[in-house]
């Protein structure tokens, strides 16, 4: 498969965080979020970004922390917030 990717390719096949970052311009955050086994970087990354660069509609700029513990369940709030400091503050 091509590194290349749609939001469509999402619902079909689990991908890397490498792939999904190259990707990152062509996907929606919401569609990642629903359909990927995110890591806690990679989230607070992108989702947690100040601004909402990456955002390419409402229910993208509409992520919140409760949000993606609901759609990632085996990430822990405490690590999220660790990488978002890291990052951004």
């Amino acid at each position: 498969m091509t590194d290349i990717l749609k939001n469509d390719d999402l619902n079909n096949c689990k991908f890397s965080m490498e792939i999904l970052e190259k990707n990152i311009n062509n996907l929606k955050l919401y569609t990642i979020l629903l359909t990927q086994h995110l890591t806690p970087d990679f989230c607070a990354k992108y989702f947690c970004i100040p601004n909402d660069i990456y955002a390419k509609d409402d229910s993208d700029q509409e992520i919140y922390m409760h949000t993606i513990l609901r759609y990632q369940p085996h990430l822990v709030e405490k690590e999220i917030i660790k990488y978002k400091t890291l990052f951004y503050d």
